[in-house]
């Protein structure tokens, strides 16, 4: 933390990237109120164009709040700056600015699909993933979300269709790996070995996901496996401890 609020002075914080890394930290902490803080902090020393990840990162703060509604309206916020940065010319880049600052439609609709997911609004996930489509028809992101809209309406079988097509798409897709691990464990206990395949998979991928670790446990559970679901069990509480709301990696 200290290293970031350095990195933040030096750069008279006219970098998006020390102040979300900074945030991450405090997140990964469990102090979601200061990274929101820090968060409003960046948003008054950015332009606009500038500030994408930014409110992607409020939104996710807002979420593990509890406060969707404030979460629906920083997108709301991202759709209206999509809409100015097409009415307008290209603006001008600050030199530290990344390319991928650039306010993307799809992100935003698809990002406000797996919002309306968390709250379990399943027509509003189906509107934001028709938006998001149109913009790119083929997406992994598009079709792990679909398959949580199947599944939170009880159609299994379209929502492993889903997740399995996402994998086909992105071999090394954990969510989806770690989703359809999750769904075949539930629907029957002859799935228990396949459902375990994909969750090592997952964690081979990404050792440190608490999530991967949480359901492998499920399974070892339901198998019989306890000593080894405890292990696991204990993983993903240790993990969730130190779990930002957004992976590092995604500042670099």
């Amino acid at each position: 933390m200290h290293y970031a609020k350095r990195y933040i002075d030096a750069t008279g914080g006219s970098v998006v990237r020390g102040w979300r890394l900074l945030a991450l930290i405090l997140s990964a902490k469990q102090r979601f109120s200061e990274a929101q803080v820090v968060i409003d902090a960046a948003l008054d020393e950015t332009v606009k164009w500038e500030q994408k990840p930014l409110l992607k990162m409020k939104a996710k703060l807002k979420i593990v709040q509890s406060l969707p509604t404030d979460a629906i309206e920083t997108y709301k916020y991202l759709l209206a700056l999509v809409e100015a940065q097409r009415k307008s010319s290209v603006p001008l880049r600050s030199i530290h600015q990344d390319d991928d600052d650039k306010v993307n439609e799809f992100e935003v609709w698809h990002g406000l699909a797996n919002l309306y997911s968390s709250l379990s609004h399943w027509k509003d996930v189906e509107v934001c993933l028709e938006k998001a489509l149109v913009l790119k028809q083929y997406s992994a992101e598009a079709l792990q979300t679909e398959g949580l809209m199947y599944e939170g309406r009880g159609q299994e079988k379209l929502a492993a269709v889903a997740y399995m097509n996402a994998i086909l798409f992105e071999p090394d897709n954990v969510p989806c790996k770690i989703l359809l691990g999750s769904l075949l464990s539930k629907i029957s206990s002859k799935a228990l070995p396949v459902a375990r395949g994909l969750l090592s998979d997952a964690l081979r991928v990404e050792p440190t996901n608490r999530k991967a670790w949480y359901w492998l446990g499920m399974v070892h559970r339901d198998d019989g496996r306890i000593a080894d679901a405890t292990e696991c069990f204990q993983a993903a509480a240790m993990l969730e401890e130190s779990d930002p709301v957004e992976s590092f990696s995604s500042t670099t």
